[in-house]
């Protein structure tokens, strides 16, 4: 017997045990399927996961989008910021229509969303470390978590606006 029909009789010896068979009922089914090479149709009878119109929203899920959609958006403004940097270092004449774009409102706008996404995105992290010592995990604490991290991104942009305006 070659060794690898040595370990499959082993494997179907197992198998045969009671235990085994009453612990593990759906793996071994579905292995058995695989193994009597069923079609696979037969397989679509597995439960399906939830899918996002079953679950009822709530603030937690809405932190988790947004902290990757703030991610993929700083990494885009982090190439703006390095065509920025490259206009302001070819001098005035380069420089003037990412200037005039920078303080136009849709700009403006642009600027805030990018302060946002990064107070977002820190903030969350933040929460992310905190949880990862174990702490906030329920439920309550994290949707109070969420919601912080969530006004801490509106504010955020609007402290810096005031800092810059008004402050020292």
């Amino acid at each position: 017997m070659p060794r690898n029909d040595k370990r499959l009789a082993f494997i179907d010896r197992r198998l045969a045990l009671p235990n085994v068979r009453a612990r593990f009922p759906p793996y071994l089914a579905l292995q058995e399927t695989f193994m009597a090479g069923a079609p696979q149709q037969s397989l679509s009878a597995k439960p399906k996961a939830p899918h996002l119109q079953v679950w009822r929203w709530h603030v937690t899920m809405l932190s988790s989008i947004l902290h990757r959609a703030t991610g993929v958006a700083l990494y885009g403004a982090a190439v703006g910021f390095a065509i920025w940097l490259m206009a302001v270092a070819a001098g005035p004449e380069t420089y003037a229509p990412i200037g005039s774009l920078l303080s136009s409102p849709l700009g403006q706008i642009a600027l805030y969303l990018v302060v946002a996404a990064f107070a977002f995105h820190l903030a969350n992290g933040v929460r992310h470390l905190v949880f990862d010592t174990g702490a906030g995990l329920k439920p309550a604490d994290a949707e109070t978590t969420a919601w912080f991290a969530i006004l801490f991104a509106i504010a955020a942009p609007i402290g810096l606006w005031a800092l810059i305006r008004f402050g020292a």
